[in-house]
């Protein structure tokens, strides 16, 4: 078992305030230590450097430094390269960051980096039962969606309608039809606009 001593000497180093130094501007020994009492920094003397020009002895750090010898603060957090990865790959609020994926034209679509995406065109309505088959310029990831049309035009003193009857995740089926005194299948032009999921 080792055998513990107890040193029987005792050494104070000069401590003094950092105007007054300045003020003396003493040329320490070489080696010897001097502190300033108001700030706690020390400089280390080499006999030869006034005070003013000597600099102050900085703490040697490990290599490595533990997270025991950091202290956090609002500003300053340990994080994880998943943490850090997430934060860093975040959309901007005006999406300058982001590739977006988009159509725009009179058939087009705009794909937003969460799923979302909206489609929109124009087709020309068929005079049957049938009605008219609308492709998508890109197909939806998953039924049901949201998808409405509405007439471009119609003459006068006609109403004009249509609805939607068959949806799949690459086109829909609508039916047109008009009426003034009956109703008959119209092929007026139409608008229409969709809303779904692209993944």
């Amino acid at each position: 078992m080792a055998t513990e001593k107890t040193l029987k000497g005792r050494m104070q180093h000069p401590f003094l305030t950092e105007t007054a130094l300045r003020t003396a501007n003493p040329v320490l020994l070489a080696g010897e230590v001097v502190y300033e009492s108001d700030t706690g920094k020390r400089k280390v003397g080499d006999g030869k450097t006034a005070w003013n020009s000597l600099a102050y002895e900085v703490a040697q750090l490990p290599n490595n430094i533990p997270a025991s010898m950091i202290s956090g603060d609002a500003a300053h957090r340990f994080v994880s390269d998943t943490e850090k990865s997430t934060w860093n790959n975040k959309a901007a609020k005006d999406l300058s960051n982001v590739s977006l994926t988009k159509l725009f034209s009179e058939n087009g679509y705009y794909k937003a980096p969460d799923g979302l995406m909206f489609q929109w065109g124009i087709f020309n309505g068929v005079a049957n039962s049938t009605g008219a088959t609308v492709y998508f310029p890109t197909a939806f990831a998953y039924t049901p969606y949201s998808c409405v049309i509405t007439p471009k035009n119609g003459a006068d003193k006609t109403v004009v309608m249509g609805r939607v009857y068959t949806m799949t995740t690459s086109y829909f089926k609508a039916t047109t039809v008009w009426a003034t005194s009956g109703s008959n299948w119209g092929a007026e032009i139409y608008y229409w606009l969709a809303i779904g999921r692209w993944k």
